[in-house]
């Protein structure tokens, strides 16, 4: 199955901010943002964010424990979409990103998934439990990943 890059790009943002979203926990694409939204690898102002992960980003100067582990998970999630992206490209036997699209390998993405177990996260009952959990399962899926090999 094949997908542009860059609907591909909305769709993990959307999918990584709806599976993580439950009524307590959530995550923030705090990476992705910087003051003026004019830079490749930060594209937006704090204006995208959620009202949660807006809370959160501006207490970057007062809760900065809390800042920096969300801002840990999404540089984490930025990891796993580059290690999965390279993956399913080899596997495909295309360049990433060749000719504006993407191979999704949707297969296996749900085995890496079930090998980590991303779930148990959201089993946890505060913030900082799970955004480490959830940060240290991205770190194990990339690492799985990466092992897999194409």
């Amino acid at each position: 199955m094949k997908i542009s890059f860059l609907l591909w790009s909305l769709l993990a943002t959307y999918i990584h901010a709806t599976i993580a979203r439950s009524p307590e926990l959530f995550t923030c694409d705090f990476d992705l943002v910087n003051g003026q939204g004019n830079s490749p690898y930060q594209p937006w102002t704090r204006s995208f964010l959620s009202s949660n992960c807006l809370n959160m980003y501006d207490k970057q100067h007062t809760d900065r424990h809390m800042y920096d582990m969300y801002m840990n998970e999404a540089l984490e999630f930025r990891k796993f979409i580059a290690a999965i992206e390279n993956y399913e490209a080899k596997k495909s036997g295309k360049p990433l990103c060749h000719d504006k699209e993407y191979a999704l390998n949707l297969e296996d993405r749900q085995k890496f998934y079930q090998l980590a177990n991303l779930f148990d996260c959201y089993k946890m009952n505060n913030y900082e439990s799970f955004l480490y959990c959830i940060t240290e399962k991205r770190k194990e899926l990339v690492n799985i990943i990466n092992n897999a090999g194409a």
